[in-house]
C-alpha cells in the first residue's frame, strides 16, 4: 500500500515497468537506489538509480515498479529490515527480495 500523497519521479526512461506509472510530483526528487533480486528482476533490472519524491516510501517505489505482492518478502534500506512505510531519504539504498523457499 503506497503512503498517502507521497509520488515517485523518474528522470528519465527507466524501465517498461516505470513508464508505464508516469507519476510526476511537484517536490524536489532525491536519488535512491533500487536493487532488485531473483524472480523481481524478471522483465525490470538488477540495480537502479532512482529519483523520488521527498516524502516517498518504500511502498512506493514497490508499487510504481508493479512488484507483485505475493513475491515481495524482505525489504532492506541500507541493510537494515524496514517495514513498507519506512520514508526514503536521499542517498538510500533499497534492496527488495523474493520469498524464498528451501531447507
Amino acid at each position: 500500500m503506497p503512503c498517502k500523497g507521497n509520488a515517485l519521479v523518474a528522470s528519465k526512461p527507466l524501465s517498461s515497468p516505470l513508464q508505464k506509472s508516469p507519476n510526476l510530483c511537484k517536490y524536489a526528487p532525491v536519488k535512491v537506489t533500487v536493487k532488485l533480486y531473483g524472480v523481481l528482476q524478471l522483465d525490470r533490472f538488477e540495480q537502479q538509480e532512482m529519483d523520488v519524491a521527498e516524502g516517498a516510501c518504500v511502498a512506493d517505489v514497490a508499487s510504481l515498479l508493479d512488484l507483485p505482492r505475493v513475491h515481495v518478502d524482505i525489504l532492506l534500506v541500507n541493510g537494515a529490515h524496514v517495514k513498507a512505510e519506512r520514508k526514503l531519504q536521499a542517498g538510500d539504498v533499497l534492496s527488495i527480495l523474493p520469498m524464498v523457499e528451501g531447507g
